[in-house]
């Protein structure tokens, strides 16, 4: 910029705020000025005049380099945003000659025919990529058609192996419900098995303890026979004591007749014993039972018999 340019001060001010703001973008790797000044619709070289200062850019420049930026990720902070449009501010105000305002709006218009012309560029670019676009989308949707009809003939087949498996799990539920009715009868007949095995366990103690009884039955059925037997040996034993009482008692009575005297009292006759009447024998003899059994001595018989007895 030549010497003594208004606004020169501004202008480099501006040049250094926008170089400053650039380098993030510019430092990360692929990222190149023509890539921004493509953004902001101009030319490269016309950019690189504005970051030396030698070119001061029109009004829409600052925000078409914010909303490029920002669209890339690395937006302007908002307080060197708002130096930047000041100093863009003042270096316009600073450029008041006439000249100055001339070079600079034919500048401009440069500028607007470059961006018009890269306009254009970009439209015929851009109708090419939509006629290139619309191509793959018919191509897309005929593929999209085909690929819907073998979707939806894979949805009936699918409707149908559906239906198909619904059927067979409601067998299979049906299936389940009787075998769970199976278990369940098979769970009662383990219920009355349990209940059978208790009783049979039940039933095989009261066996064994019945076993016992008659063991033990049979064990007081055999002391019993020996007791038996010995009753039956004391009874023969009483039976020969019996036997030698009566012998006795016969020898007693025919003492008794043999020693008798011949008178008869109060009749004039000799007073006759009863036989048995000295030993205290009732007058009519030994009360036997039955003549053809042998006598059986009463209770207390045997002890008026013996020697030194009150009645002996």
């Amino acid at each position: 910029m030549p010497a003594g340019r208004p606004g020169q001060q501004q202008t480099f001010a501006y040049a250094a705020l926008l170089q400053e703001v650039l380098e993030p973008y510019l430092s990360s790797r692929g990222n190149t000025g023509r890539q921004v000044a493509r953004g902001v619709h101009v030319d490269p070289s016309t950019l690189s005049r504005y970051r030396h200062g030698e070119r001061l850019p029109p009004s829409g420049f600052n925000a078409a380099l914010q909303a490029f930026l920002t669209s890339r990720g690395l937006p302007i902070p908002e307080a060197d945003y708002r130096r930047l449009i000041s100093l863009h501010a003042g270096a316009q105000a600073a450029s008041l000659s006439p000249t100055h305002q001339l070079a600079l709006r034919k500048q401009e218009i440069h500028e607007l025919e470059t961006a018009r012309t890269t306009l254009a560029e970009d439209n015929r670019a851009l109708q090419g990529q939509l006629d290139e676009h619309a191509r793959d989308l018919a191509a897309l949707q005929d593929r999209t058609d085909r690929e819907l009809g073998e979707a939806a003939a894979r949805y009936r087949r699918t409707l149908d192996a559906l239906g198909s498996v619904r059927r067979r799990l409601a067998q299979a539920e049906r299936e389940r419900d009787g075998l769970l009715a199976e278990l369940e009868r098979l769970r009662e007949v383990e219920a009355l098995a349990a209940r059978q095995e208790r009783a049979l366990h039940a039933a095989a103690r009261l066996f064994r303890e019945q076993a016992e009884d008659i063991d033990t039955c049979r064990q007081q059925n055999a002391e019993l026979a020996r007791q038996v037997t010995t009753l039956q040996q004391q009874n023969l034993n009483l039976l020969d004591e019996r036997t030698e009482l009566n012998r006795r008692y016969a020898a007693a009575l025919s003492r008794q007749a043999a020693q008798a005297p011949a008178k008869i009292s109060g009749w004039g006759y000799p007073h006759i014993k009863e036989p048995g009447e000295e030993y205290g024998l009732p007058p009519d003899g030994p009360p036997f039972h039955n003549p053809g059994v042998p006598y059986a001595p009463r209770r207390g018989w045997l002890a008026r018999l013996r020697p030194g007895s009150r009645q002996a």
